[in-house]
């Protein structure tokens, strides 16, 4: 049924991003720096996996410091955009990440 298919992806998402957030931050931002906006395959499941999850991960600039409106330009060094998705779907989790 389409709730326990709904409530199956969540925990899903959420048990990924716990899994990703547990990385040390200087590991997870060389994997930002290297992705070049694609998913990150080191987190993300094999390819041809059933409702596959993709990680990806950004440098984000929470406070603007270059005025453009966008998060993903002039980026702060110790702010990540942590983001999980089921492939092929609109559904997906996202969290930012400061260093300790």
């Amino acid at each position: 049924d389409q709730l326990a298919d709904s409530s199956s992806a969540h925990f899903r998402l959420a048990g990924r991003i716990e899994t990703v957030l547990s990385r040390p931050f200087t590991e997870l931002s060389q994997a930002a720096a290297d992705s070049g906006g694609n998913a990150v395959a080191a987190y993300s499941d094999p390819g041809g996996t059933t409702d596959r999850l993709l990680v990806y991960l950004s440098a984000y600039d929470g406070d603007d410091s270059d005025g453009d409106g966008d998060a993903f330009t002039g980026t702060d060094d110790d702010l990540l955009w942590v983001r999980v998705a089921v492939e092929g779907t609109d559904v997906d989790l996202q969290t930012l990440l400061a260093r300790p």
